[in-house]
């Protein structure tokens, strides 16, 4: 209910004027929060149940043919102007134009699952399956469906407001933020979605105290690159390894020797970074040596020096030379760091804060992998903010945490080097 009320709240208080999407700290007309208050009350209900169906209902990146259809038909009996399909994918955008003048803002959700399997019994529990990287696994939308629900309310309060809004709101329902390099946000930014928006707000879920929200200035969530490497040796009998080339014990290897990367290469004081394996796979019987491995995983860095740091990449290419005698590594794609602005944040957070109490709203002092779609479009908007808040619930896997602000004043960050594409 806190972050739900604080979204629209944002979206408000930005529209008001221009200048309020530059302002360091601003507070809401009184009139108008009650307002808020009593229309976000009176739908919590609705938007709690939406929750649940789309929670029960998840579906993956690019395929959320009925999350984006529920989406816009709601959209539509609310007067709003739907675009459907944007970009030649299940992507919607609704268009809310206020009853006096004033600049475009932006509100942002993603609607995509991701292929987990999940464990509890809830009554709203997915139950879907998948096929995924060759395995059978179940569909859950851990954060997503809060996303969309809260989103969907959002644009049914600001709706009944239209004739207080000045200015123009777009809602964004971005499908695939979980499928790099371009997810859903690029082919909608080549669509036009961020043509003539002055502002970009977006919110994350995540475990944390109830009714807490967490905001800072700078680096906020990590920049993200995929990668996969395949360990080629020679199969034999478990009986004989020494006639064979073993690619599990080289891969094992490799696993360590990745730890060491950040640990021992980086000045972690200066640019944290993580390296993580998420899935490796090799082999069907206990008693054959396969002929190769597969393995996956993520980088994460807050800093472009840590990303590009040429010692971590040599030591990279030296533990591997000493390791595999064959292998073949590929990119996913690449994130860049979504960073934030002081500044943006009063427009985001301190009115709610100043309204709510500030033990509501504490400034986040630790920092987080995360967002992927967000920050494509933040880069493409002159004026952007974003929060996190904490789930009401934790029902299902703990998620990454926080979303956050891209100003225009920090473009100098280059763009994924063509070698990211796989």
């Amino acid at each position: 209910m806190l972050r739900f009320r604080t979204l629209v709240l944002a979206a408000a208080v930005a529209a008001s004027s221009p200048s309020a999407l530059a302002a360091q700290a601003i507070t809401a007309d009184p009139a108008l929060a009650a307002e808020i208050d009593r229309r976000t009350a009176a739908i919590a209900n609705k938007v709690t149940a939406w929750r649940h169906d789309i929670h029960q209902n998840p579906e993956l990146g690019y395929a959320e043919k009925r999350t984006a259809a529920l989406v816009a038909a709601h959209l539509k009996s609310l007067g709003i102007e739907v675009q459907e399909n944007v970009g030649g994918i299940p992507a919607v955008v609704g268009i809310l134009k206020g009853g006096k003048p004033g600049p475009t803002v932006a509100l942002r959700a993603d609607m995509d699952a991701l292929p987990v399997t999940e464990l509890n019994d809830l009554p709203f529990k997915s139950t879907v399956r998948t096929v995924y990287n060759g395995q059978e696994t179940g569909v859950m939308a851990p954060v997503a469906d809060m996303h969309t629900a809260i989103l969907t309310g959002t644009a049914e309060v600001l709706a009944g407001l239209r004739d207080r809004i000045p200015g123009t709101v777009k809602f964004l329902f971005q499908p695939a933020e979980e499928v790099p390099p371009r997810g859903g946000a690029q082919p909608m930014i080549e669509a036009g979605v961020m043509k003539g928006v002055d502002g970009v707000f977006g919110l994350h879920v995540g475990p944390g105290p109830l009714g807490a929200m967490s905001y800072r200035a700078g680096a906020i969530s990590a920049s993200a690159d995929g990668w996969r490497i395949v360990v080629r040796g020679r199969q034999g009998h478990g009986a004989m390894p020494s006639g064979a080339v073993d690619p599990i014990v080289t891969s094992a290897e490799i696993v360590t020797a990745l730890q060491t990367i950040v640990s021992r290469q980086l000045n972690l004081a200066v640019a944290p970074a993580v390296v993580t394996v998420g899935a490796i796979h090799g082999g069907l019987r206990e008693n054959i040596i396969p002929d190769s491995v597969w393995m996956i995983g993520t980088i994460r860095a807050f800093d472009p020096r840590a990303h590009d740091d040429p010692r971590a990449h040599e030591a990279h290419r030296h533990q591997h030379r000493r390791s595999a005698r064959r292998h073949r590594r590929g990119h996913r794609g690449h994130w860049l760091p979504q960073l934030g602005e002081q500044r943006r944040h009063g427009v985001a957070v301190l009115p709610h804060a100043q309204a709510r109490g500030r033990r509501r709203g504490r400034e986040r002092r630790w920092r987080d992998d995360g967002r992927r779609g967000l920050l494509a479009l933040l880069r493409n908007s002159p004026r952007a903010s974003s929060s996190t808040f904490p789930s009401h619930r934790r029902t299902s896997t703990s998620r990454r945490s926080p979303a956050t602000t891209r100003p225009s004043s920090r473009r100098t960050i280059a763009p994924c080097p063509s070698a990211c594409a796989r």
